[in-house]
């Protein structure tokens, strides 16, 4: 980090002009030793804790899919995914280095958590070294540890932050605008509504820098595409199901307002938005080629296309996407823990709740303020903020709320740098204390925590809880209650099926096919998204009819039964018997 990049700082603690200090080296010094023990900090604690949690159901998808892959099948031809592709590459690369394990999916979710962390310091640092220092923090104790599993999303956000800061660095316009494209394109392939939440906030960025009151005649054009936009995000924050109305309105009137507001005042001439929607273009094609090649080469384009936009609609329509209500209860139930707080603990994650969801609402308030001052310059990460923060409307529960809520503490900070010392110290403060409650008691906690325990900070484990030391394919130190059950269906699918023949999991529970390593006999891993319609599940049993698996697993409780998962229990029932249940598990053998 060379001295021209570090901050500024004159005696009252404001931002001064480079040159304008006196002591260059100290403070060089100071942002070097800043950066060196926040990078530290944000390495021990990916560290601690990127094996001590697991989303079995979650995870056991993308490493199915990653074995599959490295088993020589096709994806989309041959195994299905709702994500459209980048994703199932980078965990099949993690396991061939690391091995077939489900341990060997967390080492590329450290690196992107560690490198994201590393730039929003240097993105930061000009502003204030504190400021840089917890934001680099809040990142990632908001971020991977609360949820350390091989999702698309963490790796969207990487390139979300690797985004604002490329957009917020001096470089020529040309590979400015091809390399934005790149990364919001390869943000797409990763998730394909986070890509469009920040196509969105980079369409917003560049036309409202490209922007100029001289321009008066053929400015429509920039104006029409942020209303087309305008016009899409209403749809989606009206029609998901996701969540509620409160939530709806903490999170997703920011983005519409700022489209709306910034597609009022833009003036960029016509020539100049086409030659920057080209060169953006150019940018997004470039980081689909090869995928397009992987997919032209084994003639799966049909079936990537299913599985990426009607499958992944089908899951929206599941019923139990309508059941999440965290983020529009989170904030009362805070606020009412405060008040009435059953000890220390309570209190402090009364706090937590009632402080994290109204970040949005800061980020989005300020922003607008500062669009309105036609502050281009400063406006990048506040706007991304304010559009990545739409990815948790996906599904209100706590887990979606981590997908973007470090983020906007980020872009709050951000604001914060503004302000006045004593405004600075105050967030700084805020921050990291907010930080020290989210690794304390929420990271590395077990998945099964109930609301309530959430809620009320309640440490499922401690020094003292029993803890499992993994298992083939699955070295993780999980809490005995998460992983024995998993360990006994394990042993008994792989005494009980011979590993040249096939089981059945249904309606999910991929993981069972990767732990046990026994063969799936269909594309799909799920009934609920692979088997659509009546003319799907008369296919589906007769292959049962004609080649039964030897054991079918059964969870009755799955959020993901449907009527196509009870007609193939109903035919399961008839032909096997039920040998054991374990952990909420029926497993029947023929």
């Amino acid at each position: 980090m060379p001295a021209s990049e570090l901050p500024v700082i004159s005696q009252d603690g404001s931002h001064a002009q480079p040159g304008s200090y006196q002591e260059p080296r100290r403070a060089a010094t100071i942002a070097w030793g800043t950066f060196l023990a926040v990078a530290l900090v944000n390495a021990a604690l990916l560290w601690r804790f990127h094996a001590t949690y697991w989303y079995p159901s979650d995870e056991g998808i993308y490493a199915h899919i990653a074995d599959r892959l490295l088993h020589g099948q096709v994806l989309s031809r041959d195994v299905q995914s709702l994500h459209p592709g980048y994703i199932n590459f980078i965990n099949a690369a993690a396991m061939w280095l690391f091995g077939r394990d489900l341990l060997s999916l967390r080492y590329p979710l450290v690196l992107v958590a560690f490198l994201q962390s590393c730039l929003l310091f240097h993105l930061f640092v000009r502003r204030s070294v504190a400021l840089a220092a917890a934001a680099s923090v809040a990142v990632t104790a908001f971020g991977t540890i609360q949820f350390l599993n091989p999702t698309a999303h963490w790796y969207c956000l990487s390139l979300a932050i690797l985004l604002v800061w490329w957009m917020s660095v001096p470089v020529r316009q040309s590979s400015r605008l091809v390399a934005a494209g790149a990364i919001v394109g390869g943000i797409m392939l990763f998730r394909q509504l986070t890509g469009l939440w920040m196509l969105m906030a980079l369409l917003v960025g560049v036309f409202w820098e490209q922007s100029s009151r001289e321009a008066r005649a053929g400015t429509w054009l920039a104006r029409g595409i942020l209303g087309i936009a305008w016009l899409l995000l209403l749809a989606y924050v009206v029609s998901t199901a996701g969540a509620r109305p409160v939530a709806k309105v903490m999170v997703g009137t920011w983005p519409l307002a700022i489209l709306g507001v910034v597609a009022f005042r833009l003036s960029v001439p016509n020539r100049a938005t086409l030659h920057a929607v080209a060169q953006l273009s150019c940018g997004v094609a470039l980081s689909a080629l090869p995928l397009a090649g992987y997919l032209a080469a084994h003639a799966a384009w049909l079936p990537w296309m299913d599985d990426s936009f009607a499958a992944a609609l089908r899951l929206t329509a599941l019923e139990y996407m309508q059941s999440a209500n965290w983020l529009s209860l989170a904030p009362v139930l805070g606020v009412i823990q405060v008040l009435q707080p059953r000890d220390a603990a309570a209190f402090l994650n009364g706090l937590y709740w009632a402080a994290l969801p109204v970040l949005p609402i800061v980020n989005g308030v300020l922003t607008l303020r500062m669009i309105r001052r036609s502050e281009a310059n400063q406006m990048w990460l506040p706007v991304t903020a304010a559009f990545y923060a739409l990815v948790s409307l996906h599904l209100e529960g706590s887990m979606y709320w981590y997908f973007s809520v470090g983020l906007s503490m980020a872009a709050c900070l951000w604001h914060a740098a503004r302000a006045r010392p004593s405004w600075q110290r105050l967030w700084t403060a805020g921050a990291v204390t907010l930080a020290a409650i989210a690794i304390v008691f929420h990271a590395g906690q077990s998945a099964s925590r109930s609301a309530s325990d959430r809620l009320l900070g309640v440490r499922t484990r401690t020094q003292t809880t029993r803890v499992c030391n993994g298992m083939p394919g699955a070295s993780l130190r999980i809490e005995w209650s998460d992983c024995e059950p998993y360990r006994q269906v394990v042993a008994l699918l792989e005494s009980h099926v011979p590993p040249d023949a096939t089981m059945l999991a249904v309606p999910s529970d991929a993981e069972f096919y990767f732990l046990a390593q026994r063969r799936n006999p269909f594309r799909f891993y799920n009934t609920a998204l692979g088997i659509r319609n009546d003319a799907e599940l008369r296919v589906v049993l007769d292959e049962l009819s004609r080649h039964p698996p030897v054991m079918v697993t059964f969870r009755p409780a799955d959020k993901f039964n449907t009527a196509a998962s009870a007609a193939i229990m109903q035919m399961v029932r008839a032909r096997y018997r039920l040998t054991e249940s374990i952990g909420g598990v029926e497993i029947y053998e023929k």
